[in-house]
């Protein structure tokens, strides 16, 4: 990384990793992963509805007073005033709710699931019950996967080119350019379905903007 820290990070809630990232990243902004944090409403909690108003609270955009309203009115409609965990999780808002993250990159991500992921690739080679010599064996066994995986990859991005398919061919191209065959085919799905679309006409009134679409390719399709 060029001796460049991250400026994001998401964590689950694990105390000494919060010490840690604070002591060694302190500019970084800290995450609470969201899939973790929904598991532990269920936990704390235990009831279905509340969890959804929690998500509600955490995944959507809104102002701080907007966020306070909606709070207050949630406590009060499943009567948690007094709950510990809830009274907590207020505390650490400005750590989950999109609200107060808005400012901050992320490049997308909310949760660990990249992590969650690797953890049950590994699951799939070594169990509890393996001898020391075994689980050695079995870990060279999954990172030479991974690795004969991206060997592959680097081979196809280095030595071939996509075929364009859609109408914005410098984007699509210049994603090509960028980004390994697998990735490029999601970043391509992106493009196709944002490209459906061409804007015919934009007017301003006050503070807002009313635009006009028609789909691409199709005359007075609007």
């Amino acid at each position: 990384m060029h001796g460049q820290k991250p400026k994001s990070v998401v964590t689950d809630g694990d105390k000494a990793m919060h010490k840690a990232i604070k002591t060694v990243m302190p500019e970084s902004v800290r995450r609470l992963c969201c899939w973790h944090l929904e598991r532990n409403v269920q936990t704390n909690v235990q009831d279905a509805n509340f969890t959804r108003a929690f998500c509600s609270c955490m995944m959507n955009f809104m102002t701080e007073d907007e966020f306070d309203l909606q709070w207050v009115s949630m406590v009060e409609k499943f009567g948690l005033q007094n709950n510990e965990w809830v009274s907590a999780m207020y505390s650490k808002r400005k750590q989950w709710a999109e609200t107060f993250l808005r400012d901050s990159f992320f490049g997308g991500m909310r949760s660990t699931q990249r992590c969650e992921s690797m953890n049950s690739y590994l699951n799939r080679f070594v169990h509890y019950r393996l001898k020391m010599y075994e689980f050695l064996k079995n870990i060279d066994r999954a990172l030479d996967r991974i690795r004969n995986t991206e060997t592959l990859h680097d081979y196809q991005y280095s030595t071939t080119e996509p075929v364009n398919s859609t109408h914005l061919l410098g984007l699509e191209k210049h994603a090509g350019q960028n980004y390994i065959r697998n990735v490029f085919f999601l970043v391509r799905d992106e493009i196709r379905e944002k490209a459906a679309l061409s804007i015919v006409n934009c007017v301003q009134d006050v503070d807002n903007f009313t635009y006009t679409f028609k789909k691409f390719g199709i005359a007075n399709c609007i």
